[in-house]
């Protein structure tokens, strides 16, 4: 991703009205662009989940938070 890619994504991620106990717009946002990336994006329980690359599970794990 460049960094014109980039900067308009966080910008967008800034944008979307997510206040404290309804942040379910937010998490749709999320799961869209994170499904681009992986397929199994999903929102479970409030959180946005994603499986790239590598499924072997002592992989290294990543938590945007």
């Amino acid at each position: 991703m460049n960094k014109k890619a980039l900067r308009k994504l966080l910008t967008e991620l800034c944008t979307v009205p997510a206040i404290s106990g309804a942040e379910d717009n937010f998490a749709e946002f999320v799961r869209e662009k994170l499904e681009q990336y992986c397929p199994d994006a999903q929102i479970k329980n409030g959180n946005v989940i994603g499986t790239a690359g590598n499924q072997n599970p002592n992989a290294t794990n990543v938590l945007l938070d």
